[in-house]
């Protein structure tokens, strides 16, 4: 009886090992059935709430998909490096350019997993050609405590004129004579500027310089009349960062967010795309005084946004996944959709502002790097506004501009 039960004992175990052993190699065969689509997107807080939802897309299309979300400087390390090794891949407007004999053209993607429909966006466009379709729509925004701007008392001792609603500053001398206010009667922050990564510093100086009438074209560069304007836009950004606080850390784009959710500061300056947080009460002491505007304009007065769109793109080292690459990005775009309602409501609040894109240039990575450099030299305060101008003239003559390529 013993030697039979041991018989049966090991029998029993026996089997369990060849149904595990057959388990795992059905699994590892329905692994490798499944394509792999690796995407790469930048870290925008839309993108997180489209990740929780990958599984549907992996289910409908049989595949994995191994996706990285990261900040937009691992972004640009991976797109301007050797090899792209991705199938989808978020891109800045600006690098839309440089990296275009690297991106398939929207005109290669198969027809059959796209909508008839969707109209593609010029910032995703270079010589005639259309590379990717949007990721995100982002503006950048003036964000402001509506109870602050709103209040009667306040707005009367500032001296500003006084309705029913907020008044705005409607330049960027406004802006900064609220923001001395702010600083000298009130207990908040002047203004809070974002300077990590440094485009965000680029950013703030294409505002001042495009406020004065500067278009950072090569040709109208080398015009000695721009150099007034020039040194207008500058001046207003060595202004600007004057009145900014400067902390040990550079404030980046959570950073400030926290800031002005803790009430230290009455205003800021963000991207649309990292706003939606600022409205949720659960985030924001001031969630529910919130509001959103369009950046002061030039000498007109007129409000305009700076733009920094991403656009999902197929690079052309993909070959072999390009259908599953475009049906993702077909399905990443109706997601979106389906998810926030924030993007409505900013577009609503800026809907007639005029919409002012970075410069568009084959060499913008080297353009960027030249306009850091700059705005740091005219922050420090060691060269004079004519020694700033004179030294961005020169640096930025030299690089490639298409001006008709710029977003109407």
């Amino acid at each position: 009886m013993v030697i039979v039960g041991i018989g049966l004992q090991y029998s029993i175990r026996l089997q369990v090992i060849v149904y595990l052993a057959i388990a795992t190699l059905l699994s590892q065969s329905l692994t490798a059935a499944r394509p792999v689509l690796r995407v790469l997107t930048t870290f925008d807080p839309s993108v997180g709430t489209v990740m929780e939802r990958v599984h549907e897309f992996e289910a409908e299309h049989h595949c994995w998909v191994d996706w990285d979300r990261v900040w937009r400087s691992e972004v640009e390390r991976q797109l301007f490096g050797h090899s792209i090794a991705y199938d989808v891949v978020s891109v800045d407007e600006p690098w839309v350019a440089g990296l275009s004999d690297r991106l398939l053209p929207l005109a290669d993607w198969p027809r059959s997993v796209l909508e008839s429909a969707r109209k593609a966006h010029p910032l995703a466009s270079w010589e005639g050609k259309c590379y990717g379709l949007m990721q995100l729509e982002n503006l950048y925004l003036y964000v402001y405590r509506a109870d602050v701007l709103g209040d009667r008392v306040l707005m009367e001792n500032f001296g500003g004129r006084n309705g029913d609603s907020p008044k705005l500053p409607e330049s960027i001398e406004d802006l900064l004579a609220l923001a001395r206010f702010f600083k000298n009667e009130m207990a908040y922050q002047a203004l809070a500027l974002v300077r990590s990564p440094p485009e965000s510093v680029v950013i703030d100086l294409v505002w001042c310089l495009e406020s004065a009438g500067v278009e950072l074209s090569g040709e109208r560069m080398r015009n000695k009349p721009e150099l007034d304007a020039i040194r207008e836009g500058l001046q207003k950004f060595r202004r600007l960062h004057a009145l900014s606080p400067q902390p040990e850390r550079p404030f980046s784009l959570r950073s400030v967010n926290q800031v002005y959710s803790r009430g230290e500061v009455a205003h800021l300056l963000q991207w649309s795309g990292f706003s939606e947080q600022l409205r949720n009460p659960l985030f924001s002491r001031v969630g529910t005084k919130t509001s959103f505007g369009p950046l002061p304009g030039g000498k007109n007065r007129e409000p305009f946004c700076l733009t920094g769109h991403w656009f999902l793109c197929i690079p052309k080292a993909s070959d072999q996944r390009v259908e599953l690459a475009a049906a993702f990005i077909d399905w990443y775009h109706l997601t979106v959709r389906e998810e926030t309602k924030h993007a409505e409501e900013i577009r609503g609040s800026v809907d007639k502002a005029t919409k002012v894109s970075r410069p568009r240039s084959t060499d913008y990575l080297e353009l960027s790097k030249r306009l850091y450099a700059i705005a740091e030299m005219t922050v420090g305060r060691e060269a004079s506004l004519d020694e700033c101008a004179q030294r961005l003239i020169h640096d930025l003559s030299p690089l490639k501009f298409n001006q008709s390529e710029r977003q109407p």
